[in-house]
């Protein structure tokens, strides 16, 4: 079953909470201050897997392709700035999901995949998925745990295709999304505007592919999502607001359906 079958409601993304401790101070605090909702924490994961290290750690690379050397991996988790995997199982018992969003590293991918899959189905079964921008990671998810729900990260989709941009050659590939049967659902980047998003969005769901709006900074957009019938989207704007938002467009949606 897809993680996402188990949603309530639309799920509200946590964009980059993983990713540092004081960010996921925050949004812990959304989660315990807001029960009722669904909630994912999202983070970037990069991994060094050389010279019998095997380290996990969350973060953004500046440059795209850049990951942290061992000597600064090392030092980040003595003076606890660095988020590594196990630092998630402190999450566990919290009212929320985890979507891992797959970035780069050094040494064995495979290796690496495999660890974070099996920490996941240990103490987040059944309540995470994996997103990433890159085919031949997700691909790669797949062959290991073919159950791992996985979701494609993308700046455009274009009537049945698909931008795929990651670091890695070649950077990009457009993909029709038919031919996508090892994805389970398709996050969409805002860009441009509405009624292009839109389409996107129509695409998705016509290809049988939960869909995610990415980069919600305005009401506007948050509404779009609701009416576009995304699971979740990343959110980036007052958080209380678009909880009245949603409860108000859930309102009318009931009416609407009496009628």
């Amino acid at each position: 079953m897809s993680v996402f079958a188990k949603f309530s409601s639309y799920g509200y993304i946590h964009h980059r909470a993983l990713n540092d401790f004081a960010a996921l101070g925050e949004a812990r605090a959304l989660v315990q201050g807001n029960p009722g909702r669904v909630h994912i924490y999202e983070g970037d994961i990069c991994w060094d897997f050389t010279g019998g290290s095997e380290d996990l750690y969350f973060r953004h690379p500046s440059l795209v392709f850049d990951t942290l050397s061992g000597e600064a991996i090392d030092q980040g988790k003595r003076a606890h700035t660095l988020v590594t995997l196990e630092d998630l199982e402190t999450l566990k018992n919290d009212d929320a999901f985890v979507v891992v969003e797959l970035k780069v590293g050094k040494g064995s991918t495979a290796k690496a995949l495999e660890k974070v899959l099996a920490f996941l189905n240990r103490h987040f079964p059944g309540r995470f998925w994996i997103d990433g921008f890159s085919l031949k990671l997700l691909r790669l998810v797949k062959d290991i745990a073919p159950e791992t729900t996985v979701t494609l990260h993308t700046e455009c989709v274009m009537g049945e295709h698909v931008v795929a941009v990651a670091p890695q050659w070649p950077l990009m590939k457009i993909v029709s999304l038919s031919d996508l049967t090892f994805v389970d659902g398709v996050a969409i980047r805002w860009r441009v505007g509405a009624n292009f998003m839109r389409q996107g969005a129509d695409a998705v769901r016509a290809a049988g592919k939960t869909l995610l709006i990415s980069r919600i900074h305005d009401l506007d957009q948050f509404r779009h999502s609701l009416e576009w019938r995304a699971s979740a989207g990343y959110i980036h704007y007052d958080f209380r607001v678009l909880l009245a938002t949603d409860d108000e467009f859930r309102r009318a949606a009931k009416i609407e359906a009496v009628r």
